[in-house]
């Protein structure tokens, strides 16, 4: 088994406040134009999904890798409208199956997703470069040449069936990492910049259930604090007014889910209480006053975390995953900001099940999260059946244990 390393990368960089990407050849830093003109397309049909385009630039890697690795000339290939044959397509699936992928084999999982995203990429430009057949409508021919692409390429394909149950915390898990993020010194005017900083992120996620990137990108105008009730608002980039950038590109966090307006549902929370204190008198940077270093709340930006070194720069998706990182290793327990977000849906999905006619609950839960469908949910009713099915079980043996069934 060898490992996959790749001959090409991609490198990242900004463009007016937007993540733009380009793919170049670890030797000689050559790029091909293919790749380009692709993320260029890429880039205006998926702006509004910016984690996106990497992503299917990442799987393409493995097939410039592989044409540099097989001697094929997939730029030739690609604008000459020919693509990838069927001969050509199972030497590249046969190269991906001798390889691993970060020390272990390339699962039939992430293959699928690699072979999905690769045989959209050649056909893209099958559609555009296919020649045109004497007497026949142009589109006639290349319906029937992607026709046959398809045909090919499904040679290869796998079937996957992810059977995903979102993960969960126990209580135990949950009060331990409370414990660590909550401030010791509170009250709250005692309170360390960076302590509350870090237990006002993690309220957020487990009392909202939001991702970091929505966490990250909240700005002081998206905190409602004055109206009744209280709520927040988690806003995409692209419905943002033009003069709000994001100076953390091209690695600026990402908003994946739709833009909403969520009110605080647990009547005792400390959360608008911890913002507006963190908001009025820990949200600062340095400034010199009168030959002397003061704290100043006026800021350069108006994202609601900051770093707390004297810049008052905005929070860093980076410097949030070392915020995880340590809590993880502090409390002993496997903790990643995500696991909150499962663990409020897990959560308020079981609820939802407790009424027989809940589809009006269950089209609050797509709100609240953000997705467009209940297709998203389908991990939480997952959990929720096989706990059911757990507990039913559980009742079962104890059935069998009073009544003596099943004893020999």
């Amino acid at each position: 088994m060898k490992r996959v390393s790749l001959t090409y990368k991609i490198e990242c960089f900004d463009c007016e406040g937007v993540a733009r990407h380009i793919i170049l050849c670890k030797r000689g830093c050559v790029f091909p134009i293919s790749a380009s003109l692709y993320e260029a397309h890429l880039h205006s049909r998926r702006k509004p999904k910016k984690g996106t385009t990497r992503t299917v630039l990442q799987h393409v890697l493995f097939l410039y890798t592989w044409a540099d690795f097989d001697g094929f000339d997939l730029e030739k290939s690609l604008f000459s409208g020919m693509g990838l044959q069927l001969p050509d397509i199972q030497r590249f699936s046969s190269w991906l199956d001798a390889r691993c992928h970060k020390g272990n084999k390339v699962s039939d999982g992430y293959k699928a997703h690699i072979i999905s995203d690769c045989k959209r990429f050649v056909i893209w430009f099958v559609k555009r470069h296919v020649k045109k057949v004497d007497g026949e409508a142009l589109n006639i021919t290349i319906y029937n040449v992607v026709k046959a692409h398809r045909e090919a390429w499904s040679e290869i394909e796998l079937t996957v069936v992810l059977d995903v149950i979102a993960e969960d915390m126990t209580e135990d898990f949950y009060q331990e990492i409370e414990s660590y993020f909550k401030p010791i010194d509170l009250p709250i005017t005692k309170a360390n910049p960076t302590r509350l900083r870090n237990y006002i992120m993690w309220r957020l996620a487990w009392e909202f259930g939001l991702r970091i990137g929505e966490i990250l990108s909240l700005r002081t105008i998206d905190v409602n604090l004055i109206s009744i009730p209280n709520f927040i608002s988690i806003v995409r980039l692209d419905e943002r007014k033009e003069d709000e950038i994001d100076f953390r590109s091209p690695y600026q966090p990402k908003v994946k889910t739709l833009s909403r307006e969520l009110g605080f549902l647990d009547p005792e929370t400390l959360l608008p209480e911890l913002i507006e204190f963190y908001i009025s008198t820990k949200r600062t940077r340095y400034i010199i006053k009168n030959g002397s270093r003061v704290a100043s709340t006026f800021l350069g930006h108006d994202f609601l975390f900051v770093v707390h070194d004297g810049t008052g720069r905005s929070l860093s998706c980076s410097a949030a995953q070392k915020i995880s990182n340590e809590a993880r290793r502090k409390s002993r327990q496997d903790f990643n900001w995500h696991l909150a977000r499962h663990s409020f849906f897990n959560r308020r999905y079981a609820e939802a099940s407790l009424y027989s006619d809940n589809s009006i609950l269950i089209d609050h839960l797509i709100y609240w999260g953000g997705w467009k469908s209940e297709e998203s949910l389908k991990r939480y009713v997952r959990r929720s059946i096989r706990d059911i099915a757990r507990s039913g079980l559980i009742k079962m043996n104890k059935q069998f244990n009073v009544y003596g069934v099943g004893d020999e």
